[in-house]
């Protein structure tokens, strides 16, 4: 396999796009779970540092956290699954509108450099 067949795929080849956009999504949300974990764990010894009465512990955490992120906190998105529909449609509809400004010529070119590149 040379490296431009790879570069072909990378950058015209839509089902490996596709899949490689999976896959990098997979490792990214795995990456998440684990830095959330991690951060619980850390919260949990500064709460204990400053439930012990560490004042200057819990003056650094609001020095370095602030408190702006509480307001994004405060609005998490929809808790009913009639909410969480709604916002997965409006995502589509927006991909879908994307879509429809693609005209037919470049969609045509864009699948033909991905057929050059299969294997």
């Amino acid at each position: 396999m040379q490296r431009s067949t790879v570069t072909g795929w990378c950058n015209h080849n839509i089902v490996f796009i596709a899949e490689w956009n999976q896959r990098r999504r997979q490792r990214l949300a795995a990456s998440g779970e684990r830095l959330h974990q991690t951060m619980s764990a850390a919260l949990d010894t500064l709460a204990a540092s400053i439930n012990d009465g560490d004042t200057d512990t819990a003056l650094g955490l609001i020095r370095l956290v602030g408190v702006e992120h509480l307001l994004r906190a405060a609005c998490p998105g929809p808790t009913t699954p009639l909410g969480v529909h709604q916002d997965l449609a409006a995502d589509l509809r927006s991909d879908l509108v994307g879509e429809m400004f693609v005209t037919e010529e470049i969609s045509w070119i864009v699948e033909d450099q991905s057929d050059s590149t299969a294997c």
